[in-house]
């Protein structure tokens, strides 16, 4: 699945998708350095105070 559709369904309302979304997106992040530009996108996920 691209990287942009699975980045986007982990910020979805569906927190089951968000779940799987995450699960590929840690077992490619194992795998390749695919994830690496979106490194800034994930650190704002973190500091997201909503």
């Amino acid at each position: 699945m691209e990287l942009d559709i699975l980045m986007s369904i982990l910020t979805a309302k569906d927190t089951k998708q968000g779940y799987g979304a995450f699960l590929e997106l840690e077992r490619l992040s194992e795998e390749t350095d695919d994830l690496y530009p979106y490194t800034e996108r994930f650190a704002e996920m973190i500091s997201d105070q909503a």
